[in-house]
């Protein structure tokens, strides 16, 4: 209960005064009378209309050059050719074709998010407005505006970039002063801005003028507690869309303290349903709220008002906070700016793929949110909308959007989305229907008739349970337009099915504009890898690739960058990298050598992407010199199959700084061991990690093809059992190609034992039952993900015939195990290294021993050492049977045995207090709205961990009973839900050091460890 104060409430223009209890039913009650007042407040926009940008951090859109498949997705446009020699290593050419899609998708200018400091003066800005210096860009309708971080840095603009702010013509302005923007700036206090704010206006000639983005950071309730965003977001959803009068004039008074120092209102987005789909009714409140303040007489028509848009958020191997949900997230956020009369728009942000929030034409999302955009900005110019150049207008502009993957459970949304590109309306018709991988029909809807002029959505959400034997789910629309019949069917990507857990969430988004019409289309793919395809296109083809589960597995490459076109050498890489706590990152000399082959060679790429990589032989002298950390760093080599059965690699290392300087590593491994597609580590003491795997995903992608054909046979190593694979094909002009799909499953189904089930009990939530359900699904789908516990077969990865996908690492970085590759390995360890949770982690790595005959992982109990797993072995919406066998060397008052935590939460930990087990599940209420959108459930047991001796604990969730049997006792706790995000998780600890000085990480010995993803009755 909050502490009883009185409140003034200002209820509309008779200035109503009324008191009541902070946190009371008359208090939300009045506050429902005022936010209804807000929405009819009246103000005058600074501005004549909305202009729209989208921020960029400079990622890719300076270097669409780059050629590594890094992430999960990439740029629609990315091109090595891209470059160009200049001091920078963002090049004229690529910002130029970033501002030919800004411009075409309508965008008023480029908003740049760049880091402090001269350095960043030439690498970036002078750069940014050069480019549109050299193309000859209208200063009058293309601009360019800078944004900057709440960090302190951020805000000590250098003399040079404040210049080209102030003073530049491609400087966006208003009223004759250049503008500003942030990035979660109520971080600071409104004071602290105003100091920096002076310096900028006195160093400007007060040229400039600064919007702050609100995220409520600082904001308290009447009780002076801590109210941020979300927590707003739980008082307006678990009080029947209400905010109470006293909290709204604490917000009042909040958004006047920024307005007193700075030039507007910035609003941030920060909330979302528990489903991770965007709440346009909370949304629009806070609008109305700002927009109430901004009509005030002191900043009526004097001070902006900024608002902000998503196509969505999703963390690699973090979290999912904010879907695309299709593209309503990204039309959400435009409705708003239209709706409240948003003198600026800007979305986040262009380029940031880690994160998938990118506006940005991507491959998996050719160009609608640039057709979404364009459609838009023309009403924000009051102008009739206009097709994209190019497009082929007997094709309406229709964007088809589904899940790249589905688990059971799961609704299956498809998104029939029409954008208006004229304002003449034409009626068309459209049928729709789901099939499996063959084709065969699974669910029928439509016609449905759409209008050209009218924005209109078809939604469609059928239930997956009666799909869950696909393993593929295909899209076919047949419309009638014009006086003809267009079908899409073959072309479309699909949905991979997976059985229970799936970590991917992303959605395809295809425009059928952007869709490939091939000439010709022969594509045979095999489970067990061979591929034979001749694509003939009407158009320039950039590249064509064979997928796994939407992930890139070869790519054809007539250039032959790597030597291995016919089949006789076989391509691995030595990877590097470092984790540990202190310090964050560590120099290092590396060098290696091969034994018993002759013919290896080296690839190495230069600075100039356009050029193929520089092939040498031998290994080069030394492999690597310089930092490393959660970056992958690679050396690619080669040698004949031959000499693969003799080749041995040596590798040795020395580190260069830090405490540890002057420490050697060594490590050896033979070749042979790895197979054509497989993978081994070593992870030191130190945190220095050594791996070598062949195989597996290509690490660049190829120069443009610059082809209408692509005839290739190839031998692909597909690494997931139950994945599904097809060929994937882009054109220069950003349309793609989808073969049909090919499932894997038979290629790695076990051989049927006399006695083995035909199916597993799955158990899964359903988002039409609102529960979880039994599924009885075909066995060899439904992953065992049990680990192989022999240094000898992996080293410092852990192994499941399951597949690589669910792989696990000791002590370092679980993407390189997985075969995921870029930054976000940094979201794939335990947090508590990360951030510097825990003083005195400073070895991550377990140590392999044998004990009692077998092989066993010793942790220390002291140091933090763990293993990780990936975010796919604790299914997020799959019941599950988690096992595992230790024997602890001292059972401590409070540790952390298995925690689903990697960057946040996931779902289970297992933890013990006074010697006996408590079962933790952090988990998501989809649907019940009585409760907060997420709960943490407690469970202590009197289940005993026992130390000095073996025992087995397995623990067991089917969506309605968590269990835990361990040491003949088995207690159970009625639970529902689904885990909060889908996440990495670890065995061997997590957490603070106790306040009674207890470490609270394992101490023992683990000999087994598996997940089940069933559960017996």
């Amino acid at each position: 209960m909050w502490l009883k104060t009185t409140v003034l409430a200002v209820l509309g223009a008779a200035a109503v005064l009324s008191a009541a209890e902070p946190g009371s039913e008359e208090d939300y009650e009045l506050g429902r009378k005022r936010l209804a007042e807000m929405q009819g407040a009246v103000r005058q926009r600074v501005l004549p209309r909305t202009y729209a940008f989208v921020r960029s951090q400079t990622k890719y859109s300076g270097r669409l050059f780059l050629g590594g498949y890094l992430f999960d997705d990439r740029p629609l446009f990315a091109d090595r050719g891209l470059w160009e020699e200049s001091e920078s290593d963002h090049k004229i050419p690529s910002f130029a074709r970033t501002f030919e899609l800004y411009r075409l998708s309508g965008l008023d200018g480029y908003a740049t998010f760049a880091w402090p400091g001269e350095r960043e003066f030439k690498r970036t800005m002078k750069v940014i407005y050069d480019t549109a210096a050299q193309m000859k860009l209208s200063p009058d309708d293309f601009h360019l505006m800078l944004e900057t971080s709440s960090s302190r840095d951020y805000m000590e603009i250098v003399p040079e970039t404040l210049d080209l702010i102030a003073n530049n013509p491609y400087s966006f302005r208003v009223n004759g002063k250049s503008l500003i923007s942030s990035y979660v700036m109520d971080r600071i206090a409104p004071e602290e801005i105003a100091g920096y704010l002076q310096r900028l206006r006195e160093l400007s000639g007060d040229k400039i003028l600064f919007v702050p983005q609100i995220h409520f950071i600082r904001l308290q309730n009447p009780a002076g507690e801590p109210t941020n965003g979300h927590a707003l977001y739980e008082l307006f959803r678990s009080h029947g869309q209400a905010l109470p009068a006293s909290q709204i004039a604490l917000m009042e008074e909040y958004l006047r303290s920024y307005l007193a120092v700075c030039d507007g209102i910035y609003l941030g987005h920060f909330n979302s349903y528990p489903d991770g789909s965007q709440d346009d009714i909370f949304s629009g409140a806070l609008l109305a709220i700002c927009r109430s303040v901004l009509a005030e007489p002191a900043y009526n028509g004097r001070k902006l008002l900024v608002t902000q848009g998503k196509a969505g958020y999703t963390a690699y191997y973090g979290a999912q906070s904010l879907s695309r949900d299709g593209t309503r997230t990204l039309r959400r956020g435009l409705e708003g700016a239209l709706k409240y009369d948003a003198d600026v728009y800007i979305g986040t942000e262009w380029d940031e793929l880690n994160e998938d929030t990118g506006f940005q034409p991507l491959v998996s999302k050719p160009m609608s949110s640039q057709r979404i955009l364009r459609y838009y900005t023309h009403r924000f110019r009051g102008e009739a909308p206009t097709p994209l150049p190019g497009d082929d207008v007997t094709v309406p502009n229709l964007i088809i959007s589904q899940r790249r993957q589905l688990i059971p459970g799961e609704a299956m949304v498809v998104e029939l989305l029409h954008v208006p590109d004229t304002a003449a309306g034409e009626t068309y018709t459209l049928r729709y229907e789901l099939t499996d991988e063959s084709g065969q029909a699974l669910f029928q809807a439509g016609p449905f008739t759409f209008n050209t002029a009218v924005l209109r959505e078809e939604r469609l959400s059928p239930a997956s349970e009666p799909f869950a034997a696909a393993q593929a789910l295909r899209s076919r629309v047949t419309i009638e337009y014009q006086g003809r019949t267009l079908e899409y069917f073959t072309g479309l990507p699909f949905t991979a099915i997976r059985a229970t857990s799936t970590g991917d969430q992303q959605y395809f988004c295809t425009p059928l504009r952007n869709v490939l019409r091939p000439v010709r289309a022969e594509v045979s793919l095999a489970p067990d890898g061979r591929v034979d395809c001749r694509l003939e296109a009407p158009e320039d083809l950039a590249v064509v690739e064979v997928m796994q589960n939407s992930l890139e597995q070869y790519a054809y490459d007539p250039r032959d960058e790597f030597r291995l076109a016919d089949g006789s050498r076989r391509l691995y890489r030595l990877r590097m990298h470092y984790y540990n706590q202190e310090p964050g990152r560590v120099s290092v000399k590396i060098d290696a050598e091969m034994a018993a082959a002759t013919g290896v060679l080296s690839y190495q790429s230069g600075d100039d992407p356009r050029q193929l990589a520089a092939v040498a032989e031998g290994l080069p002298s030394p492999v690597y010199r310089g930092n490393l950390d959660w970056w992958q760093r690679n050396c690619l080599f080669s040698l004949p199959v031959a000499e693969v059965a003799n080749a041995v690699l040596r590798v040795s290392g020395q580190i260069l700084n830090g405490p540890r300087q002057g420490e050697s590593f060594a490590w050896e491994v033979a070749l042979a061991e790895l197979g054509e597609n497989d993978v081994r580590a070593q992870v030191y003491e130190s945190g220095v990690m050594l791996g070598v795997e062949s195989g597996g995903r290509p690490t660049t992608i190829p120069l443009s093809l610059d082809s209408r054909a692509a005839v290739f046979q190839a031998k692909v190593s597909f690494d997931q059992p139950n994945g599904v694979a097809a060929v994937r094909a882009v054109t220069k002009a950003g349309k793609v190609w989808w073969s049909a799909p090919q499932p894997l499953s038979q290629a790695s189904a076990p051989a049927a034992a006399p006695l083995a089930p035909a199916t597993r009990p799955v158990y899964v939530y359903s988002d039409t039952a609102r529960r979880a359900v039994r599924l009885d699904l075909p066995a060899h789908r439904v992953p065992a993900v049990t680990y192989v516990f022999d240094p000898s077969a992996g080293g410092a990865v852990l192994k499941t015939p399951a597949g690589r996908d669910f792989y696990a690492m000791l002590g370092s970085y679980q993407a390189f195990a997985t075969g995921f590759q870029g930054l976000e390995s940094a979201y794939t360890i335990f947090r508590f290294f990360k951030d510097g949770m825990f003083a005195g982690a400073d070895k991550p790595v377990p140590d392999w021993c044998v004990e009692d005959g077998r092989h066993c992982l010793r942790f220390d109990g002291e140091r933090g050492n763990f293993v990780m797993f990936p975010n796919v072995v604790v299914p997020q919406r799959a019941g599950f049977t988690l096992e595992f066998e230790v024997k602890p060397a001292e059972v401590k008052p409070h540790q952390v045995l298995f925690a689903h935590q990697g960057n946040t939460f996931g779902g289970l930990s297992v933890e013990v207090k006074d010697g006996h087990f408590v079962l933790v599940y952090v988990h998501r209420n989809l649907h019940d709205w009585n409760l907060p959108w997420y709960s943490e459930s407690r469970f202590p047991t009197q289940v005993p961990l026992l130390a000095g001796r073996w025992q087995t604990v397995k623990v067991t969730y089917n969506g309605s009973e968590l269990a835990i049997v361990a040491n003949g006792q088995r207690e159970a706790f009625p639970l529902q839900g689904t885990g909060i995000y889908l996440q990495s998780a670890g065995f061997g600890g997590r957490g603070e050091r106790r306040p009674d000085g207890a470490v609270p990480f394992f101490k023992g010995l683990l000999a087994s460890f598996s997940v089940k993803h069933w559960v017996e009755d």
